[in-house]
């Protein structure tokens, strides 16, 4: 019985996806989603109770002014997420799940040995998108950014399927996606240098596909 496949256009080429491996990434990514939810879910929850709470970040970071719009670019991350499914075939879809798990066990440690927060002001503010990160994203999981790093081992994954223009187009979004989590009060420059640093080592030292 031959595989069912469907054509999708993307940005840069149509693309192919076997149902079959759509399905396996639905499965890894619904065990990846229920590992965020306990695990990080869990840190925040735990921070909020302690005291000792860390501040990594200089002074001069606080004075970032806050740039409502750039919540879209932040919230980005979801369709990127749903990506691989038309990129990668089985293996690298499983090699993505392990990395992405390694990186969240990893930063889910440091956020229980040494718990941090945002120096920003924390005032109310009139647009929505930014309070509804503030509701359900709690400010202590901070360093390692894990927004940068899961969308870093999406983005080496991603850029080893497509071609110049779509590595060019995976390049700006990553820079879009970095200076987000920054003019939307999330993260300060250490945590984005730490999720870097975090999803390269996973990117390394877990089986990887070719280099672009």
């Amino acid at each position: 019985m031959s595989a069912r496949l469907l054509a999708i256009p993307t940005l840069c080429q149509t693309t192919i996806i076997d149902v079959s491996t759509a399905k396996h990434y639905l499965k890894l990514a619904s065990l990846l989603m229920l590992q965020f939810v306990v695990m990080y879910g869990g840190a925040n929850w735990i921070s909020a109770q302690r005291a000792d709470i860390h501040h990594i970040y200089f002074e001069w970071e606080t004075r970032i002014p806050l740039v409502a719009p750039m919540a879209w670019v932040y919230a980005s991350i979801t369709p990127l997420m749903m990506s691989p499914a038309f990129f990668l075939d089985k293996p690298q879809l499983t090699t993505l799940a392990k990395q992405m798990a390694a990186a969240m066990l990893i930063a889910t440690a440091v956020f229980l040995i040494y718990p941090g927060t945002t120096g920003y002001d924390s005032v109310v503010h009139s647009s929505r998108a930014i309070e509804a990160i503030r509701t359900i994203d709690l400010p202590y999981n901070v360093f390692p950014s894990l927004h940068v790093a899961l969308s870093s081992i999406i983005m080496l994954h991603l850029g080893t399927a497509v071609g110049v223009l779509g590595r060019v187009v995976l390049i700006v979004w990553m820079a879009a996606l970095i200076a987000s989590v920054i003019l939307t009060h999330q993260h300060h420059v250490a945590d984005v240098a730490g999720g870097l640093l975090l999803a390269y080592g996973c990117w390394r030292v877990i089986t990887r596909p070719a280099a672009w």
